[in-house]
């Protein structure tokens, strides 16, 4: 038990106290993410639009979020993270509460792609600024940290979400909304407490390469983005097939979102500091397969708790694949050039976040649920084999993370 208890306590060790801080505002915010997870319901039942024009509306968002990366990461670059930090915040908070008066598809479409620009500028700004803020040997740790802190407060804003949801919409915009400023304030009361720049870290591989010209980056890209259209279905389409072909109400699907979560604040902090002595793209491979399967895993079962089993097998992927990517990208990329490379991870991911739901809701209206979901498994049987062959281009593949 005391070595146990010592394992778990030097998971945690060693972490600048503006790490901390960092993570608390990231906490905050998703404490009251209600908004995404029952977006979808709320286009389809609160406004009465079809699946097929619910998923382009949520391509909007997506559109969206890919802009807003990019502005992200050239407004870091120029004037620093921590400035795009809280406009992003105060503007996401003010615009979730508009969105939420809305009913028209033009006035809804406009407020989702700005939305998600706004909100999505976050992402590389607060990669950076961790980065910033951590010693590169403690960079797979930190961004563990941040990944727990956001999938806490995912635990709390989904489970409540789903409750508020069979009372009132409107609720979940404004809570979403007052969170979004409450974390704003927060990182303005803790300005002189953070760094904003990061010191230089000489041994990475792909500095002075530049990412356009790194082979091993180009090709994880390419299948972050593969297993990004996979694992986004959870938002956009998982709630629909638990309702329509599980018979779960709002409330169990909040359930569902959040022990994702749980799971992910019990385990990945040991589990990314037991993995610190392997080389992360292998890993990072195995993490995109267990999604997969996951996902894959969906139709065999009607119930909530095969559900829950599905969502545990791709939440083991997600732990061994989110935080030692985003380690190994920030230990790819020179000082010079790593808001560049940041910039891109999060791009794909907003790219998935345009066409996810487009593709995901008309394959799951027009093809089946069957041919989404086994199309999920290999979509990310592709982007295990990417990581793979990423991590024999990169000759050294990548010192560990932490």
């Amino acid at each position: 038990m005391r070595a146990a208890l010592r394992f778990f306590r030097d998971a945690y060790a060693s972490l600048p106290a503006s790490v901390w801080w960092l993570c608390a505002v990231a906490f905050v915010n998703r404490a009251g993410t209600m908004v995404v997870p029952f977006l979808t319901l709320w286009l389809t039942l609160e406004r009465g639009f079809s699946i097929g024009e619910a998923g382009l509306l949520m391509g909007c968002f997506g559109l969206g979020s890919m802009f807003g990366a990019w502005v992200g990461g050239r407004a870091t670059d120029r004037i620093g993270p921590w400035p795009v930090q809280v406009a992003s915040l105060l503007g996401s908070g003010i615009l979730f509460v508009v969105l939420g008066e809305l009913r028209t598809a033009t006035a809804i479409a406009g407020a989702l792609f700005v939305l998600g620009l706004v909100a999505d500028a976050f992402r590389p700004a607060n990669y950076a600024m961790l980065a910033a803020n951590c010693p590169p040997a403690l960079r797979g740790k930190a961004f563990a940290l941040a990944r727990l802190a956001v999938n806490l407060g995912w635990s709390i804003g989904p489970a409540i979400g789903g409750v508020l949801a069979q009372r009132a919409y409107a609720l979940l915009f404004w809570i979403d909304g007052a969170t979004s400023v409450l974390a704003a304030l927060l990182l303005i009361a803790l300005r002189s407490r953070l760094a904003t720049q990061a010191e230089p870290d000489a041994a990475a591989e792909g500095a002075g390469l530049g990412p356009w010209r790194d082979r091993a980056f180009i090709v994880v890209l390419a299948s972050t983005f593969a297993v990004a259209m996979v694992f986004m279905q959870f938002f956009f389409t998982a709630p629909l097939h638990y309702e329509r072909h599980y018979g779960l109400d709002e409330a169990a699907i909040g359930l569902l979102s959040a022990s994702n979560s749980l799971i992910i604040v019990a385990v990945e902090m040991a589990l990314v500091h037991a993995l610190r002595y392997r080389h992360p793209l292998p890993v990072v491979a195995l993490g995109a397969l267990l999604i997969a399967i996951g996902f894959g895993m969906t139709p065999l079962g009607t119930t909530f708790w095969f559900g829950a089993v599905a969502v545990a097998v791709w939440t083991l992927g997600e732990m061994l694949e989110s935080p030692l990517l985003m380690a190994w990208v920030s230990s790819r990329a020179g000082a010079g050039d790593r808001g560049r490379y940041m910039a891109l991870l999060t791009i794909v991911h907003s790219l998935a976040f345009l066409l996810a739901p487009i593709a995901g809701t008309w394959a799951f209206d027009r093809l089946g649920p069957a041919w989404l979901w086994f199309g999920c498994l290999g979509v990310g049987c592709m982007a295990a084999f990417g990581f793979a062959w990423a991590a024999r281009i990169d000759h050294r593949c990548a010192s560990p993370p932490t």
